[in-house]
Formats: structure tokens, sequence, C-alpha cells
């Protein structure tokens, strides 16, 4: 499964696997308009900094792309942030709430989700656990 990102801060633009095999993986399901999601997004830029390898990617069900810049850019984000405002993504995982963050393993098997504020060594401690 593929995404169209938003060229903004850290993210490219141009199409990303979501979750590409091989390597570990972190997804972040947010919203612009989610409170939780604010303070979010300093705790995974934290992580990105530990981990500036990790196949990071957020995920909004929002079609607003300004406002997705927006938000971007006043977080700081610098990881590739999709939209898929038909929310494939979230069926295909079963995501139901934002903010959700899930790990995956190099071979594709969750290992970790979230739903809710989460603390950056949380995050990490399960990211590591991913890691081979």
């Amino acid at each position: 499964m593929t995404l169209e990102t938003i060229a903004v801060g850290g993210s490219p633009g141009g199409e990303v696997t979501v979750a590409p095999g091989g390597e570990a993986v972190l997804l972040d399901f947010f919203a612009t308009w989610c409170g939780p999601c604010e303070p979010q997004m300093d705790h995974l830029g934290t992580v990105r900094e530990a981990f500036p390898d990790l196949h990071m990617l957020s995920v909004t069900w929002e079609s607003d792309t300004d406002a997705v810049r927006s938000f971007w850019r006043r977080h700081d984000g610098t990881w590739p942030v999709a939209t898929d405002s038909k929310a494939k993504t979230s069926q295909e995982f079963g995501v139901t709430g934002v903010p959700t963050l899930i790990v995956f393993d190099p071979e594709g098997n969750e290992v970790w989700r979230h739903t809710g504020l989460a603390a950056t060594d949380s995050i990490r401690d399960q990211v590591e656990r991913a890691i081979p």
C-alpha cells in the first residue's frame, strides 16, 4: 500500500510505501484538530532524532492539505506526512481513533500499538524492540 505525501518540512512529497517489508516501521495516525496529537509531535520528533533511518510515516484522514502543512510546520515535522481521506490505511490497520501509533518489526509483525498520547520513552523502547 502506498500513499501520497505532502511536500512540507521533512516530508518530501511523492508516493511512499506505508509499511515496507524488511525494516522496522513506526506509523502515526493523527489529525490537525486532535488535542493530544499536538504534544505527540514533540515525542515523535525526539524519536526521529534518535532513529533517523527508521521508516516513519504520519497519516491523517484529512483532505485539507493546507491545514496539514500548517500543522506540520508549526510542530517541526521532520518525517513524511500523508493524507488518506478515504481512510484505507485505517481500515487496513484497524485504526479507529487518533492519535494511534503502531510499530512493526522488519518481518511486518505488529509489535506495539498505542492509542492516545504516548511518551517518548515508551515509543523509543518499542522501536528498539522492533529493530534487529
